[in-house]
């Protein structure tokens, strides 16, 4: 994310990023999982959610949103 120079390619791998979240958190839903893949698909929703947050800090560094003053509201 701190390479990024570009604000709209910033915004899209931020949009990417909840994209892959979502996708995650519906599959992590489905009660047949195995407690391994359950615990798999955590670990990749926490690290996606890291991963946003950094997408924002340089999304607010490049002038765009500041998202953490939006989802503290």
């Amino acid at each position: 994310a701190s390479e990024c120079a570009y604000l709209p390619d910033a915004e899209k791998w931020r949009h990417e990023v909840i994209k892959e979240i979502v996708k995650d958190v519906a599959l992590i839903q489905n009660e047949s999982l195995g407690e391994y893949r359950i615990r798999e698909l955590n670990d990749n929703i926490n690290k996606r959610l890291r991963e946003k947050v950094h997408w924002e800090k340089r999304i607010a560094e490049l002038g765009g949103r500041k998202y953490a003053e939006i989802n503290q509201k």
